[in-house]
């Protein structure tokens, strides 16, 4: 049997989002100059990151290139696809001015025409909501997108009239079209064509690295930093899944605790290891916090989040919408929604905004009843678009009290 890697050694990687600013950004630099470049360098994180750019072509209305994609050691599907951007400065048609295929919402600045980020070859479409793209939209999520159009404009803003010709009028605009060859046929392998994103992949990534994610090395990170905080006296826990919750728990909730080592463990998708770890070290408390999408999943038992382990969100809400005491009509509309997020809003529309405390209950119950009643865990709820949803009593009580800790002098 052969040994996991060292946690500390996994190689990071880059998301498709920064692959895809990158060569978008390294295109307008080569229309802006007229010549061609081979590589682009982007800040990620506060670090200068620099990728090659391969097949760099100049002409005088456009400017094209690609960077192929590094993972890194994840096991990502996308790794070595190619992202190609095309950048090309177009006369503003009068009777349409959106006359393009899946447009994003446009960026304007004054100086420059605006920038509009356009979905080609092998990038998906919404077709459901749920999703944080709208429908009809480019499944770019919101952090790339900005990421591409940040990017872009920087480089436009250092030239708007390369080689003397006049660009900054309202008659002309600038079309960022992102694309990945083969992206149709590759996005069937994945969740996409479930979750209702057709004709390709989706453009996604927060921060635009890729964090090492093989399963070996999480479960032994996460068993060692739950051994670390013990030792260091914590026996009291902020738990999430992962960077969502940690800025929803920073953000919204106004909890940031400045101890160090902080008693916030990100969990990934590994609760069950969270939980045995706490029960072995004697931990007193857990406040869990967290997307319903991922920890409704506990509740009906399930101890590894990621999907392709274990699904069953929609099940597990509508059965605990029937303990509740829900209509079976309300169930249904939940069994037919496309996402847990979407799922979320179609039960705050019917009213029962209370159920979220009681699954959040349910949730806690079962997590609790993973360390034989050993921990008291509290839970909290939220969406992206509805923020917070539901806390159990025993969350309500953790956050008070970490607020408490907090607002002490």
């Amino acid at each position: 049997m052969s040994r996991p890697k060292n946690p500390a050694y996994l190689r990071k990687g880059y998301t498709t989002g920064a692959c895809a600013a990158a060569a978008a950004a390294g295109a307008a630099a080569m229309l802006r100059d007229q010549q061609c470049y081979d590589s682009w360098t982007l800040e990620l994180q506060g670090k200068p990151h620099t990728f090659r750019l391969e097949d760099p072509q100049v002409h005088p209305q456009w400017a094209a290139c690609r960077v192929v994609k590094d993972a890194g050691d994840d096991p990502d599907i996308t790794n070595g696809v190619s992202v190609h951007a095309r950048v090309a400065l177009e006369a503003q048609n009068p009777q349409n001015p959106q006359n393009l295929q899946n447009p994003q919402e446009a960026e304007k600045t004054p100086g420059i025409p605006e920038i509009i980020l356009v979905a080609g070859e092998g990038v998906g479409t919404v077709t459901r909501p749920g999703l944080p793209v709208p429908v009809g939209q480019p499944a770019i999520n919101d952090a790339p997108r900005q990421m591409i159009l940040a990017n872009v404009k920087q480089v436009l803003e250092d030239h708007t009239a390369p080689q003397g010709r006049l660009i900054s009028d309202t008659h002309h605009r600038y079309t960022v079209t992102i694309s990945i060859p083969g992206g149709e046929a590759l996005a069937k392998r994945t969740y996409n064509p479930k979750l209702g994103v057709v004709g390709g992949l989706s453009i996604l990534g927060t921060t635009g690295i890729v964090e090492p994610m093989s399963q070996e090395a999480w479960v032994r990170t996460l068993e060692l930093e739950c051994r670390m905080l013990a030792a260091a006296g914590h026996h009291r826990w902020l738990v999430v899944p992962g960077s969502h919750g940690q800025a929803f728990l920073r953000d919204q909730l106004m909890i940031h605790p400045a101890t160090d080592p902080s008693p916030v463990i990100r969990m990934g998708n590994f609760p069950g290891t969270l939980f045995d770890e706490a029960a072995t070290l004697g931990v007193k408390e857990v406040l869990l916090v967290g997307h319903v999408a991922k920890l409704v999943k506990i509740a009906g038992g399930i101890f590894h989040l990621h999907s392709r382990v274990a699904d069953a969100r929609r099940e597990i809400l509508a059965a605990n919408l029937l303990l509740y005491g829900a209509g079976t009509s309300l169930m249904k509309q939940v069994m037919h929604s496309n996402t847990a997020e979407e799922a979320a809003g179609i039960i705050q529309a019917a009213g029962e905004k209370a159920f979220f405390d009681f699954l959040a209950h349910r949730i806690s119950q079962a997590a609790a009843e993973r360390t034989d009643d050993q921990v008291q865990v509290g839970t909290i709820l939220f969406s992206y678009e509805n923020g917070l949803l539901g806390r159990c009593p025993q969350g309500r009580r953790q956050q008070e009290q970490w607020k408490r800790q907090e607002d002490a002098p």
